[in-house]
């Protein structure tokens, strides 16, 4: 990319899906999202019309598909790194407009309690113990710190082992490879019926006190943040069809 001053410019960095965040150690050929924004940007910016850039976290969709909360978090922080340049780029360019949305939502993925024994419950102190009798276990901000151990995408896992030939997939192969991509040791003697796959994943979602309403997508609300020149026609409650024109009067661009 650091060759490339002028012209249009194709990156090909995959022969098939880009990696995800989580998983991008594994190929310093690709570069960060960021970086290839901050390419376009200073390519696109040599046109005296200026320019129209749509950047995607793309990979956020796929670590909800697989309600992987860890590589979820990855992915959000690709993410803020993007909107950190772009507003920093709005700063010392007035008259550029910033504009943040998702086509849908994916997985309702959420941080919930759940009922432990007494014994476990006696050990903890947790909001919901007054309010429940004792034996519910809150999800505390030590969950995020379980997250960023993460370096394997459960995606990528479970395609892994679903396609493995049965005889293969041992409990001491799925133990090893579950806290490798976890990032730390996990019992597999605490999880049921090793021939569910996805079940696995459920449980280690429950364990990190995360619970997901799919594996699809959800028609819940999006919230749209405009940031910069015209960014006040972006506010309020919209269809997400109003959306064009809004865009198109912030550009000066008429309907004809």
């Amino acid at each position: 990319l650091a060759k490339v001053k002028s012209g249009k410019l194709l990156g090909l960095f995959s022969d098939g899906a880009m990696p995800m965040s989580v998983e991008l150690y594994k190929h310093p050929q690709v570069p960060t999202l960021v970086a290839q924004a901050q390419k376009a940007v200073e390519l696109m910016e040599q046109n005296k019309n200026g320019f129209v850039l749509m950047a995607e976290a793309g990979k956020i969709d796929w670590a909800a598909h697989a309600n992987d909360a860890g590589a979820v978090l990855a992915e959000m922080k690709t993410l803020d790194a993007l909107i950190a340049f772009a507003v920093k780029y709005a700063d010392e360019h007035p008259d550029t407009l910033v504009y943040l949305n998702a086509d849908h939502d994916t997985g309702l993925g959420s941080f919930v309690y759940r009922y432990v024994g007494k014994e476990e419950a006696a050990r903890k102190t947790a909001q919901g113990e007054a309010l429940y009798g004792g034996n519910t276990d809150y999800a505390s901000f030590g969950a995020f710190k379980l997250f960023e151990k993460q370096t394997g995408s459960l995606y990528y896992l479970e395609e892994e082992l679903k396609k493995m030939p049965a005889e293969k997939r041992t409990p001491e192969y799925i133990e090893e490879r579950l806290s490798r991509a976890l990032g730390y040791p996990v019992n597999i003697a605490e999880f049921n019926n090793l021939d569910d796959i996805p079940g696995i994943f459920r449980q280690v979602n429950e364990k990190r006190g995360m619970s997901w309403a799919t594996q699809n997508h959800s028609a819940s609300p999006l919230i749209g943040v405009a940031y910069g020149a015209e960014a006040e026609r972006f506010s309020g409650v919209y269809h997400n069809t109003d959306i064009l024109p809004r865009m198109k009067a912030a550009l000066g661009w008429n309907e004809d």
